[in-house]
């Protein structure tokens, strides 16, 4: 059977050893007018703050002083930038290619990825919003946050994702059998998850070759036909495989510190800014029972606002308390408070960022429910 993994002569793209090396001038798109004056501006900016600081690790090169009043005449220009993060020791590098600032895991495989990759990732401010970029980023964050929760001690930020799973197979072994059973799950879905991205990811970089069926003569038409359902079947094997993960490592309680509870609502955040792992999305299951019990709770505290609220206005209404019956003091004295307590309705919604309301047409019953549950109200009430 043809899946794309047949076409492949190597699963895995290499790390390139050089920053310089990981683009090739001929591969990128001819930068618009907007992308060159962005570049010059990061650079003139650049400049003039290395020449213009009174302090630096190291003397600035006279030519930089040039280089400023002669900007304009500089015909290359290569700048090499230790971005620090953290509170770690290791420096970080980033392209700025095309008016972008691209970070250097977007380079790499996600096995080859390390722990500060992963680290940046959960930041979300330089990776690309395209839906496979995120999945990328998605996979990769999960599966260092479960290396984490497994493993026994503090890893080194330096470690990739695989040298990371070889250090945490002692520690599965600790665990209980049923436990080892739901971890290996998690894995075996996972791998399949970061396959069918890896797929993805060959087929999105062939796809568009104009010489794709002279290298690949046995590329199946119809999925040049079909590019875009493919694509998008990729994905979503990839998706739900990675949901179900993450569902199954919920459950096992490997993301618990990320997970609010009433006694943890400041639980600490998962990652930031990834249109896919958030909680509307692959997240959906991780704080479910706890916004659900938060959302019930605050449901019922201005549930309760609203009906101690009918109690005052029915104990301070000036108008007599001798009725035929129950249901005819219901009636009456609900219309006798309902302008007071729409207003009251209105402002508590405002004030309070909710859209819970009595409707008025079901006052009359809200009220002969509280005449026969509050003692004082029925004390109140005088039936002929």
């Amino acid at each position: 059977m043809f899946t794309v993994r047949n076409l492949r002569t190597d699963a895995k793209r290499t790390k390139p050893t050089e920053i310089n090396d990981q683009f090739e001038v001929s591969n990128l798109p001819e930068n618009t007018e907007s992308q060159k004056k962005s570049v010059k501006k990061f650079l003139i900016g650049l400049i003039r703050y290395a020449t213009e600081r009174q302090s630096l690790e190291k003397p600035v090169n006279p030519d930089f002083y040039q280089i400023r009043h002669h900007f304009g005449k500089v015909k290359k220009l290569t700048i090499h930038i230790h971005f620090h993060f953290f509170d770690s020791d290791y420096p970080y590098y980033l392209q700025f290619t095309g008016g972008t600032i691209i970070p250097e895991f977007l380079h790499k495989n996600i096995m080859d990825c390390n722990f500060l990759d992963i680290r940046l990732m959960k930041l979300g401010l330089l990776t690309p919003k395209h839906k496979v970029t995120q999945l990328f980023t998605s996979i990769a964050i999960i599966l260092a946050t479960i290396i984490e929760s497994l493993s026994s001690e503090k890893l080194d930020k330096k470690l990739s994702i695989s040298e990371g799973l070889l250090r945490i197979e002692k520690d599965i072994e600790t665990y209980p059998e049923t436990m080892q059973d739901g971890i290996k799950e998690i894995f075996t879905f996972l791998d399949y998850s970061l396959d069918r991205y890896e797929s993805l990811d060959f087929f999105n970089s062939i796809i568009n070759d104009p010489h794709l069926l002279e290298k690949y003569p046995d590329f199946p038409e119809a999925l040049l036909e079909n590019a875009n359902e493919y694509e998008d079947w990729l994905f979503d094997c990839s998706y739900y495989t990675l949901e179900y993960a993450i569902n199954k490592a919920i459950s096992c309680g490997l993301l618990k510190k990320y997970q609010r509870n009433p006694f943890n609502k400041k639980a600490k955040q998962l990652c930031a800014n990834n249109s896919l792992l958030n909680n509307k999305k692959l997240l959906k299951k991780l704080n479910g029972q706890a916004l659900n019990q938060e959302g019930n709770r605050q449901k019922s505290s201005h549930y309760n606002a609203l009906t101690e609220k009918i109690i005052s206005l029915i104990l301070s209404a000036k108008q007599p308390y001798d009725f035929k019956s129950k249901s005819e003091a219901a009636e009456k004295l609900a219309e006798s408070i309902s302008a007071e307590l729409e207003e009251f309705m209105r402002i508590h919604r405002e004030e309070h960022n909710h859209n819970q309301r009595i409707k008025l047409e079901n006052l009359p019953d809200k009220i002969l429910e509280i005449i026969n549950k509050n003692p004082e109200v029925k004390s109140k009430i005088k039936l002929k």
